[in-house]
């Protein structure tokens, strides 16, 4: 028994100063073993405990540590989309940009190593490894064999390099967050800072996030693009940014979700892409026939109608009367704003050589560019970047050997993964999100170039689709066998 425990609470207040100072410590460390006590500031405190910082709090903390993590996932996912050099008037074309951008380069390779460091530290070895499948394995060789190819194989290598630095930060910030809260809250700061810098930038910087006059496309003058080099990628881009405002809506934030979806959808309209403006709520309908039928397979079913019925009003009206006609109906400009003479150029080349002619080895090549125009062109293409469809220039660059692998591991295993993913109600409007972008971009392959791209968003963002649904259909698997779960 201690001295202070003698006395009763009288008897302590009966105590001069100096020992009731003593009986107060004496007290505090019979209840208080591990604490010392301060006469002066009557307080305690812990011995081996110190104040921490707020970064060593949140270090400390998991939770914490998560959103942080989902936080810097989101300021990764919109710098690679609105690139290293937003609101970039030196090229009033994407088609213009046809070397390396340093900035982008040396950007790149800070946000690859800052990425892996994050995903050795705060992701399981196992979770990364789950993600290494066979398919990417023989996806790789075939990139590697089109490389080859090349006359200039280092040229491209650095190419391929660069394209696949932009593929792993996409993947990254797929996979740093740790839930599908912190994936939604990632998503929702990504949406809402590239849209308010695109309505801020028409605002204070009106000539630079709308096209202006250029003789070259005329056509395009006053039409958005925001802190992106042309309206065809804006387009795209705001397209895939209605899809995850839809996203955020069904999954519980109705008036945040309705406000992005209605701001993206606006912008898609102000670039004038008539194309892309109806595939998007067509890519919305098909996803959505899924939850109102309970039947993926349904949703799929439909996406290959619709590709095939845009395959053949597009690249079909070259061969088939009855088709142009159809398409000369609908439209307004039957050629696509020119596309035609390249998917003709395309398809004969791809025929002449079928094996392929190499990664980034045909359009703005010199035996484009210095070469004689077909006689049934309608315009001069030879200084064109790419031939408009990702379906013609991937057989062009990887030929009828490499070509197929591309399209299943990009296109065809992501259908398959959705079919398994709904079998789960919980994961079925995240996988809903993905498929749409998966729809939209299978669609928009028809009039435009992206896949193995440089690190064109739209690309990045395929890239984010297609992990995403291979993330879902593992954790799906992975609970069959009653393994831990993957997200």
């Amino acid at each position: 028994m201690s001295y202070v425990n003698k006395f009763t609470s009288a008897n302590h207040n009966r105590l001069s100063p100096q020992y009731r100072d003593y009986a107060a410590e004496e007290s505090s460390r019979e209840h208080y073993p591990n604490h010392e006590f301060d006469p002066a500031n009557n307080n305690h405190y812990l011995n081996d405990e110190r104040p921490i910082s707020l970064i060593q709090a949140i270090l400390q903390d998991p939770s914490s540590m998560h959103k942080l993590m989902a936080f810097l996932a989101s300021l990764v996912f919109t710098i690679i989309i609105i690139s290293f050099r937003p609101f970039d008037m030196s090229t009033v074309s994407s088609e213009l940009t046809t070397t390396g951008d340093t900035v982008n380069q040396v950007g790149y390779v800070a946000i690859v190593a800052i990425m892996s460091f994050l995903l050795l530290t705060q992701v399981s070895p196992r979770r990364l490894i789950s993600f290494a499948t066979p398919i990417w394995g023989v996806f790789l060789i075939a990139v590697f064999a089109a490389v080859m190819q090349n006359p200039a194989p280092f040229t491209a290598m650095r190419t391929v390099l660069l394209t696949l630095f932009a593929a792993f930060a996409a993947f990254s910030v797929l996979i740093l967050p740790h839930s599908k809260r912190e994936l939604k809250f990632m998503i929702t700061v990504m949406a809402t800072l590239i849209l308010g810098m695109s309505y801020v930038g028409l605002v204070l910087l009106p000539e630079a996030a709308k096209h202006g006059y250029s003789a070259f496309e005329a056509q395009h003058f006053g039409l958005w693009r925001g802190p992106f080099p042309h309206k065809n990628i804006a387009g795209p881009i705001m397209s895939i940014l209605t899809i995850f405002g839809i996203y955020i809506w069904r999954s519980g934030s109705p008036f945040l979700g309705a406000v992005l979806t209605i701001a993206a959808f606006i912008f898609v309209l102000q670039t004038g892409s008539k194309t892309t403006s109806g595939f998007l709520p067509l890519s919305i309908m098909i996803v959505l026939s899924a939850g109102l039928f309970a039947s993926a397979r349904l949703a799929v079913f439909a996406t290959l109608v619709a590709v095939t019925i845009i395959g053949l009003l597009t690249i079909g009206t070259l061969y088939n009367e009855t088709l142009a006609g159809i398409t000369a109906s609908i439209l307004e400009d039957a050629t696509f704003t020119g596309r035609l003479t390249l998917w003709q150029h395309g398809i004969i080349t791809f025929l002449s050589n079928p094996m392929g002619e190499g990664f980034n080895n045909f359009w703005n090549t010199a035996a484009v560019v210095y070469g004689p125009l077909p006689g049934y062109a309608d315009w001069d293409f030879r200084e064109i970047v790419h031939g408009h469809s990702n379906y013609i220039d991937v057989l062009i660059n990887y030929g009828i050997v490499g070509g197929p692998v591309i399209f299943f591991a990009l296109f065809v295993m992501p259908m398959i993964n959705y079919i398994a993913i709904y079998k789960r109600r919980e994961n079925r409007k995240l996988a809903d999100m993905f498929m749409m972008m998966i729809t939209f971009i299978m669609l928009l392959s028809f009039m435009e170039t992206f896949i193995l791209h440089r690190s064109d968003p739209i690309w990045i963002f395929h890239v984010f689709a297609v992990f995403g649904l291979q993330m879902l259909a593992m954790e799906q698997r992975g609970k069959k066998k009653k393994r831990v779960r993957i997200f």
